[in-house]
């Protein structure tokens, strides 16, 4: 993210942009894990959560050069992968309910995939970020945008899986209320609100 970027995050994000397919190889094997783990709790099924994963990773290297933050990319792929799944989701339930009739169906909000409501996004959940502490800051980034258990937090930290259990449930809770008081509207906030109530175990 913006806050205290890992230097070697940073260097891979600086790399994709110039189209080092080395990079990218190396930003995937990184970040496949949150991606998917995020895609598949939003459409419970693991052949549409891998169709996110490569859709997403496909777009970052067509967008690469676009991207303004190369040291953020996995905020990137948080919000992209985000508005993907509950596009998918979308179709999905459209397709289970067309067969009912048209008065019974209810009301699915349209998220679009384009890059300026990402855009906005990504800046949204930057400025939340940076408004957690140093440690929770931390915490929140390796379990929601790099996928890690708590388990795997605790020990890279050095801390006690229910120090970051605390951790996680301040930190999401400090970014909603941080976003609901921010003046933006239902499209941007949709997306980052679905995958933050979904916590890593």
């Amino acid at each position: 993210m913006t806050t205290t970027p890992n230097h070697t995050d940073a260097l891979l994000g600086t790399r994709l942009t110039e189209g080092d397919l080395s990079a990218f190889d190396a930003i995937y094997n990184l970040y496949y894990e949150a991606v998917y783990r995020n895609a598949l709790s939003v459409l419970k099924d693991a052949a549409a959560a891998e169709d996110i994963v490569q859709e997403t990773f496909l777009a970052l290297w067509q967008k690469r050069e676009t991207i303004h933050k190369p040291e953020n990319i996995g905020g990137w792929l948080f919000v992209t992968a985000s508005n993907k799944s509950l596009n998918a989701f979308r179709r999905q339930a459209r397709r289970r309910l067309s067969a009912q009739p048209v008065d019974s169906l209810p009301e699915i909000a349209y998220i679009p995939t384009d890059y300026e409501l990402a855009d906005r996004q990504l800046k949204l959940l930057q400025q939340a970020i940076d408004s957690l502490s140093p440690q929770r800051r931390r915490v929140f980034e390796l379990c929601k945008l790099e996928g890690k258990s708590y388990e795997e937090t605790a020990e890279l930290l050095h801390i006690s899986k229910n120090t970051v259990k605390s951790h996680m449930k301040s930190a999401s809770e400090s970014i909603r209320e941080f976003i609901l008081r921010r003046p933006s509207d239902a499209l941007v906030i949709s997306g980052l609100f679905t995958f933050l109530a979904v916590i890593p175990n």
